[in-house]
This record gives structure tokens, sequence and C-alpha cells, in this order.
């Protein structure tokens, strides 16, 4: 499968990903934070790792779902049985505002940090909040606006896309095709389309990329006039999509889709020619971590191929390694267009995003 990423609609450059491309660029320029990185587990890192296991416990902030997150970490522990890997689920916000904190009364809980916001993470990168730690994994990725800058602050465990969601059952006759098939129809309209909350960091992704490619107005009058309404969770929008409260999601993760699909769920993700709306979940290590060399012991997992193929597996995350596949049953044509946000003007966004979702609410 070809992967194309538009980074800021506005751009007049398109960055290209695909699997064994020729060509690709490499994050070689980032010097690992070792001179001699350790192989362990079939992996590089740099972290003590006689030290980690000492230390005995890990612990990782993440906005994926719980269980999903319970499933990386339980490969993580049968690598490492002497350390504890343990996680925390919430919405980015929350997460964000969690360690902030925690960091601010000296009362830091967390090693490991994954927002779905890279606004955030640049926030923490500026306050310090997070460390520099140069993973050895880092020369495996394409350099795809997926890291930080400088790098090493936090690098994109996975991409993470949103696009339109129905129940096939009940959809009826002449499902929507594209994104601006969903404004004016009446089937969706009074709360029969969800949404997620500003909390959300792939909403604010989807928010930026259709209203810079279809205007403000497509969400403002067109989404609005829908009446949806809006969720935390993924499993609560296509809960009631399974159940027909729901007619479609309009914010329908891809990755939490192919999770009801595999179990049966009537549902069609739909990969519209305009593109696919996304964010990059990244990743990295606190800075007052009380576990810093388990903590960097897990990074490298994360990022590794092997971590990679764990996540993409077991989370259904698209990979920004260029030596793993895409999920094998993400139900994607050959070649998808990923629409990301250009995420070093996202800050100044972020007021005007939480305004119009009022409107789009109806609040």
């Amino acid at each position: 499968m070809k992967v194309s990423f538009t980074t800021g609609i506005a751009a007049s450059a398109v960055s290209l990903l695909a699997a064994g491309m020729a060509g690709t660029a490499f994050a070689q320029d980032a010097k690992p934070a070792c001179e001699a990185p350790t192989e362990v587990q079939g992996f590089l890192t740099c972290a003590d790792v006689e030290a980690a296991k000492k230390e005995g416990a890990v612990v990782l902030y993440a906005p994926a779902g719980q269980a999903q997150q319970l499933a990386v970490l339980n490969e993580f522990n049968k690598l490492f049985p002497e350390i504890k890997a343990q996680s925390v689920w919430a919405q980015t916000g929350a997460l964000f505002a969690k360690v902030e904190q925690e960091v601010n009364t000296n009362n830091t809980l967390v090693d490991t940090l994954v927002l779905s916001d890279p606004t955030l993470l640049n926030d923490l990168q500026k306050k310090e909040v997070l460390a520099e730690y140069v993973s050895p994994a880092l020369a495996g990725y394409a350099d795809v606006n997926v890291q930080s800058k400088p790098k090493g602050y936090w690098t994109s465990w996975g991409l993470v896309a949103t696009t339109v969601v129905y129940n096939t059952d009940t959809i009826g006759e002449n499902p929507p095709k594209s994104w601006k098939d969903l404004a004016g129809d009446e089937r969706f309209k009074g709360r029969k389309a969800s949404l997620k909350n500003t909390t959300s960091g792939l909403q604010f992704a989807q928010w930026a990329t259709l209203a810079d490619l279809y205007g403000p107005e497509f969400w403002t009058q067109g989404i609005a006039g829908l009446r949806p309404v809006a969720f935390d969770s993924f499993t609560q929008q296509f809960d009631r999509l399974v159940g027909g409260t729901d007619m479609v999601a309009i914010n329908g993760q891809i990755s939490g889709a192919m999770q009801y699909t595999e179990k049966g769920a009537p549902l069609t993700i739909l990969y519209p020619e305009d593109g696919v709306p996304a964010t990059l979940e990244g990743v990295g290590v606190v800075k007052s971590a009380p576990h810093p060399q388990a903590a960097r012991l897990l990074v490298d997992f994360l990022l590794s191929k092997q971590g990679q193929e764990t996540i993409v597996k077991e989370m259904h995350y698209f990979s920004p390694r260029t030596d793993v596949a895409a999920p094998a049953n993400s139900g994607a044509p050959e070649s998808v267009k990923f629409l990301v946000p250009d995420w070093e003007k996202m800050g100044d966004r972020r007021k005007t995003f939480e305004a119009d979702w009022q409107k789009v609410l109806g609040q």
C-alpha cells in the first residue's frame, strides 16, 4: 500500500512515503544518545539495562485504548519480566494537564509520555518537561514530520487516522462517499452523527485539515447543521453506531473501527479521495521520570521494528517506519493520502478550534 502525506493543506510540497520506496530520507543525522548502543532482546538501546531492571517499573501515559496499550506493554514485559510496565489512559488534553500538575508539584509519576497533539508535545519540550533522548531506533524512521525539532524529545509511535465510519446494515441506499456528502444529509440530522470533544488531538487534526481543504464553513455551517454529538472515546461512538443509536461517526478513528470489524461488527471504513485526516501520537521520556532508564528502554522498544510491528498488530496504527507494513485488515485501498496538519502553526489555532466547536455542537 502506498501512503502519501500532505503536511498543511496550503503547502505546495507533498512528502511521499511508500513501503520500500527508493530514495527515502532517513533520520540518520540524529546521533544516538550513546556512541555504542547495546543490542538487547533484538533491538538497540542506549539505556542502562541493568539499572532499568533494578528500577523495576515503568509508567506509560497514553491516549490509546487501554486494552491495546496493555497488549503492547505485555510484549515488553515478556522481554523484561523484571520491569513492571503500567499504563494510564486518558484523552490527550487530560494527560497534558496531569503531567504539568505532577511536574509543577514535584510529584512526577509518569516515565514515558504519549500525546496525540504535537503542539502540546512541543509545549512540554519548550518547558523542559521532556528529556532529550535520541533513540538508536530513529535510524529507521522516514523524515516526514514525525518527530521533534531537534530530534530526540518526542517521536511518533504511530499514525492515527480518522474518517467517516457507518453501519453497513442501517445506512440504506446511497451511503456517503466523500466528506462533502455528509452536510445536508437528512439521515444524519438530530444527534445521529458523532464527533470527539476538544480534548482529542485527533479531532483537532481533523478540524484543521478539513477546514483548510473546504473552508471553515464546512464545520460551522455544514456539520453544525446536523446537530452532532461529541464523546471522549471511540468506544462510545462505535457502540452507539453498532447499536443503531447513531447513523455515522464523522470522526471515526480507523484503528478503533478495526477493533470492531475484526469482531464481526457491520462497519464500513471510508477512504475519501480528498484525503484522510491524521495525527501523530508522539512518545518521549519525561525529564523528571522516577524510572529514567526503564523509560528510555521502553521508548527504544516502542520505536524499534519489533515494537512497531507489535503496535501495528495490537493498536492498528500505521507505522512511520519504512520497514513495517500497514495494518493487515484496515480495508484501505492501494493508495491512501493522509492529511497531516502543519503542527508548527497549530498552536495558534487552538482558540479558533474551540470556538468553532461550540458552534458545531450548538453550545
